[in-house]
């Protein structure tokens, strides 16, 4: 062989070896460079101690795993990061079957996906294309006293290539097990294609697992079958926030005895000191012929024991499935004593069988102490309808069991009308509800502005006993206002002889920004309930976070300044054209207008637009629209327009 024949042999190997090295391993002790071809070849390398100390991997372009990329707990790395390489968008792929594609079992591993420095972009992809029971990541520790400890995951897609299993499971860092963690965080993560998005499994007797545990800012809105985020035997300091969890739908037929189970985030048997915020979950539903399904949008189960449990901040819609049980059908479910439900949105809550649904429901054992419900806004929940069984209907808030219930300043309006007539209220308490003092219920906002079937303020199928204090509330209805053992009350002076209490309790409709929006437009309609609550010790802000008068607060989640005039920003002469319109409104003026609402004729919330002198509607269908100019102090000014 010629000289020149034997430089190009060994030059084309060069070549092909830089070519399909995509994974480039540097570290601060041990070997200092090495290139691989598959992450799986960098962790052997990495668990065997060729690279040691601090190790940076870097992602040149796609890998090709052939089995799971396993990185084990061992002395002599002190950190990982897994980052791809500037401008690069890699794709980590392989087909494993019944398992993980990656495991993470060591301390201080970082999983980065964006391909900038402190970035926050989600620039590499791992995915696991079996289809037979794949898992993304398992991660976690079987050892108790030597629990998996600051691990991070950010920036990254996930992809499951089955939706029959679990994307991310933290457990024991093998199997969807229980297991040992502290100081986690996922964040700013897409996770895509599972049965259950992100399986936090914790060992249920350590009330110190999860100490650290952050579940961030992660979107969670395609092909997740069942759960987003389900947390179980969780004990330490944890935080579910800002995550989006949309498009949870289960389309598999069952038998009518079967159960499945469509939630945004669920807080299962001994999750303890966890905080569910600020997230956005929509579009949760079962289409599933025959299935027995429960849906919710946030649940904390009765195997909880609540300590510390806080549900705030969060934004629920569109609720869809047929349920059959009491609680099966809600925006938020809590059955679990010592909690904190405040400051949530819940509006459109469906049940799409003749059974229950509810915006908040609440089943706190009569065995515990139970918690505070306040400063929420739940709007828009309905049945099918039922008139021979009040609970089988669209209820704003539900108490089906329990005691010692603090239900101070939330804001409920029904206003979407049931298939069928039936019986509904704004506040429903079933007679499982026995103890004597088991609620009190002052300075809510209790409408129901349906048209059709029966309609109540306030049911309850228990006596007026039940009730520590009742009074303060704001109830209205286009129907009666109560409903107690057999006793109708149909006004103000009703309610008082009837469920006892009352005398400082209103009968006002209140004027909101929208049916959805429960916001209280400063306006001469809504001056009677302008500082007419009383001081709560344990509400001192609203639902913006607002500060409430100390003295004399408002009634409702939202603490808002009445202003008999017409503020100067609404005084001027505003116009909207033209109307009809085609595809684009017109203002005349926007000065001081904070917010454009957009809603349909029934109060339904469509748009809410940043001000703009002109606006682009082509989206909508024809018909006639509501259009609310809402300025910074809450005033509003609405047109009626017409879409051709």
């Amino acid at each position: 062989m010629s000289k020149m024949r034997r430089i190009f042999i060994l030059l084309s190997c060069f070549l092909a070896n830089v070519a399909y090295s995509q994974v480039n391993v540097t570290a601060t002790s041990g070997t200092a460079s090495t290139s691989y071809t598959t992450l799986k070849s960098a962790f052997d390398a990495i668990n065997s101690g060729v690279h040691q100390g601090m190790i940076n991997i870097s992602i040149t372009g796609n890998t090709a795993e052939t089995a799971t990329a396993q990185l084990n707990a061992v002395p002599t790395y002190t950190s990982v990061l897994i980052k791809p390489a500037p401008s690069v968008t890699p794709v980590i792929s392989g087909a494993v079957e019944s398992g993980a594609l990656i495991k993470i079992l060591g301390n201080n591993v970082t999983i980065d996906g964006s391909n900038t420095i402190e970035g926050a972009s989600r620039d590499l992809t791992i995915n696991n294309t079996s289809a037979t029971s794949p898992v993304v990541v398992y991660l976690g520790s079987s050892t108790g006293t030597a629990p998996l400890d600051n691990v991070i995951f950010k920036n990254t897609i996930f992809i499951n290539g089955a939706n029959t299993s679990s994307a991310i499971v933290l457990g024991n860092g093998s199997a969807v097990s229980s297991g040992y963690f502290k100081n986690i965080t996922l964040e700013n993560n897409d996770i895509r294609t599972a049965d259950i998005g992100v399986y936090i499994y914790g060992n249920q007797t350590d009330k110190t697992v999860g100490t650290g545990l952050f579940v961030k800012d992660n979107t969670l809105t395609a092909g997740i079958r069942n759960i987003g985020i389900y947390f179980q035997g969780v004990g330490g300091a944890a935080v579910i926030s800002g995550n989006t969890i949309s498009n949870i739908t289960n389309s598999i037929p069952g038998t009518s005895n079967s159960t499945t189970y469509q939630m945004g985030i669920w807080l299962s048997t001994d999750t303890n000191n966890t905080a569910v915020k600020n997230n956005t979950i929509s579009n949760i539903s079962n289409t599933g012929a025959g299935i027995n399904t429960i849906t919710r949008g946030i649940y904390v189960s009765s195997g909880v024991t609540a300590t510390n449990i806080e549900i705030s901040g969060n934004i629920v819609s569109d609720i869809v499935s047929p349920g059959l049980y009491w609680d099966s059908i809600c925006g938020i479910g809590v059955a679990a004593a010592n909690t904190r439900t405040f400051s949530n949105k819940i509006t459109s809550v469906q049940n799409t069988s003749v059974a229950p649904a509810s915006g908040i429901c609440l089943a706190y054992p009569v065995s515990d102490a139970a918690g505070y419900v306040y400063n929420n806004f739940v709007s828009n929940v309905i049945s099918v309808g039922s008139t021979s069984n009040a609970r089988a209907n669209g209820h704003g808030i539900y108490v089906i069991i329990g005691k010692d219930y603090k239900i101070y300043n939330n804001t409920v309006n029904l206003n979407i009308n049931q298939t069928n007539a039936g019986i509904t209220s704004a506040f429903y308490v079933d007679d499982f509800v026995t103890t004597v003092g088991a609620l009190d219920l002052r300075n809510n906002i209790l409408v129901n502005s349906q048209t059709t079937g029966t309609r109540y303020s306030v049911y309850s199928v228990s006596a007026n006993n039940i009730f520590s204090n009742i009074d303060y509330n704001n109830y209205y209805s286009s129907g009666n206002l109560g409903y107690i053992v057999g006793s109708v009350a149909s006004s103000l002076s009703g309610m008082q002889t009837s469920f006892g209490g009352n005398i400082n309790s209103k009968n006002i409709a209140p004027n909101f920004v929208s049916a959805t929006d429960l916001h209280l437009i400063n306006s001469s309609v809504n001056s009677g309930l302008d500082n007419s609550g009383t001081p709560i010790p344990s509400v001192v802000t609203d639902i913006d976070n607002e500060i409430r008068n100390t003295a004399s607060p408002d009634i409702g989640a939202d603490e808002f300044s009445s202003i008999l005039a017409v503020s100067e920003s609404v005084k001027n002469n505003f116009s909207v054209y033209p109307n009809p319109f085609t595809d684009l409104l017109n203002f005349s003026d926007i000065k001081g207008i904070k917010n454009i609402i957009v809603s349909d004729m029934s109060g339904r919330q469509i748009k809410n637009l940043n001000p703009a002198y002109e606006i682009n509607l082509s989206d909508l269908t024809a018909g006639s629209y509501v259009i609310s100019l809402i300025t910074a102090d809450k005033t509003a000014k609405t047109f009626k327009v017409i879409k051709k």
